[in-house]
Parts: structure tokens; C-alpha cells; sequence
């Protein structure tokens, strides 16, 4: 039900782009948010197909990465105004308007590229950081560990052996119960960044589409789509 989160994230940038400036509203499990959700995903999943021919770029020597980073970025802006479009009118077939999407994607391309990209990139970049940082800790806490093990046992990495031959499934269990807590932290970490990155880039994408196309909150005033 992830994409329920999302479409959560979605229906507030929706609510900046009607030039609403009220915070983050209240959690509710509703039948809008969650079609919202489910036709971001949807899309997600077109783009991912027609994304598919990039693949043969990363085989190009040197700038082959570069070429499909540069393509993602703009490909993404404009994936995230045609969802912010799809919301705002409060249907699906909103999202393949590729004429008026486009005219308002060429307005401003600069700040949209900054609205929809920037976000991800800061919180990538802080968790990366994060994650460094927890990995350092236990790396610390490990060493500190080993060292404790030698001067007790006298023989540093063979008590270990030792304790592996005593006890060979506590040993295995230790060890798979460190990685899953390990794991369980990233994996939480993960998340809670994934969510921050979108609900950050869909408001400003939804401060854009106020800004720079103010019309289509005009038009979809009274809009009655699948998702209302």
C-alpha cells in the first residue's frame, strides 16, 4: 500500500497548486487518495516501460550514465507535472494531455527540473550520509568488541574461531540477528527519506503549477473525475 503514501503526498502538492498554503492535513484513509495513489502508480510503471530503451545508453563508453541521468532528470519533471495534472483535475486521463502538459513543462523548465529533482537529490544525499555515519558506529562498536575478545581470550580473531566451533548455531543466530536489525534500520531510514523526497518535490511541484500554470486550477475548478 505504499502507493497510498504517495498518493497522500500528491493530493497535498494538489492543494498548493489551488494556491492553498495550509500544512500537511491529517491522515485519512479515503477513496480519493488512495486512486490517487494507484494511478501515480500506473503511470510509474509506463514511464519505467518507456524508459526501457535507455538501458542500451549505459554501454556507451564514458557518457553513457551520464546521458540516462541527464534523460531521467527531465523525463521526471515531466512525469511529476503530468501527475500533479492528473490530481488537480481528479482524473487519470489528464495525465496523457501531452500538448498542455508540455506547454507549461517548456515555461520554466529550469525551476521545474529544481522543484521535482532538487528534493530527491538533498535527502539522497543526507541518507547517504546517515548511512555512512550508522556504518562507522558499528564498525567502531565492533572493533571495540574484537579488542575486548583479545584481551580476554589472548588468541584475538581465533577466540572468535573458538566460539564459532563451541558454538556454532548461537554463533550463526548472533550473526543473522545483527545483520536483520542492521537491515531493518536501513530499510526504516529508507523509507522515511523516500517519503520525505516525494512529499517535498510534489509541493513544489504543486507551488509551480501555481505559479507558472495557473489556468489549470482555473479549468479544473469544477472538475468531477474518477477521483473525486
Amino acid at each position: 500500500l505504499s502507493f497510498y503514501a504517495s498518493g497522500y503526498n500528491v493530493q497535498w502538492g494538489a492543494q498548493a497548486a489551488r494556491g492553498s498554503n495550509a500544512p500537511l492535513p491529517k491522515g485519512v484513509f479515503d477513496r480519493k487518495t488512495f486512486l490517487t495513489g494507484l494511478f501515480m502508480a500506473l503511470l510509474t510503471t509506463l514511464l519505467n516501460i518507456a524508459n526501457v530503451w535507455m538501458f542500451a545508453l549505459n554501454f556507451i563508453p564514458f557518457i553513457g550514465f551520464i546521458l540516462v541521468f541527464v534523460i531521467n532528470l527531465f523525463a521526471g519533471a515531466f512525469y511529476s507535472l503530468a501527475v500533479m495534472r492528473m490530481a488537480l483535475y481528479k482524473a487519470l486521463g489528464q495525465a496523457f494531455e501531452l500538448s498542455e502538459i508540455f506547454r507549461a513543462y517548456k515555461k520554466r523548465i529550469g525551476s521545474l527540473l529544481a522543484a521535482a529533482c532538487v528534493p530527491a537529490i538533498i535527502v539522497n544525499v543526507v541518507f547517504v550520509l546517515v548511512l555512512v555515519l550508522i556504518l562507522l558506529i558499528m564498525a567502531a562498536v565492533s572493533f571495540a568488541g574484537s579488542s575486548m575478545s583479545y584481551g580476554y581470550s589472548g588468541y584475538g580473531g581465533l577466540g572468535a574461531i573458538s566460539m564459532l566451533s563451541y558454538d556454532p548455531v548461537g554463533a550463526v543466530l548472533g550473526i543473522v540477528s545483527a545483520l536483520g536489525v542492521m537491515f531493518f534500520v536501513i530499510g526504516a531510514l529508507f523509507f522515511f527519506f523516500n517519503g520525505l523526497a516525494e512529499v517535498w518535490s510534489m509541493r513544489a511541484v504543486g507551488l509551480w503549477v501555481a505559479r507558472f500554470a495557473p489556468e489549470w486550477a482555473e479549468e479544473a475548478k469544477d472538475s468531477k473525475g474518477s477521483l473525486s
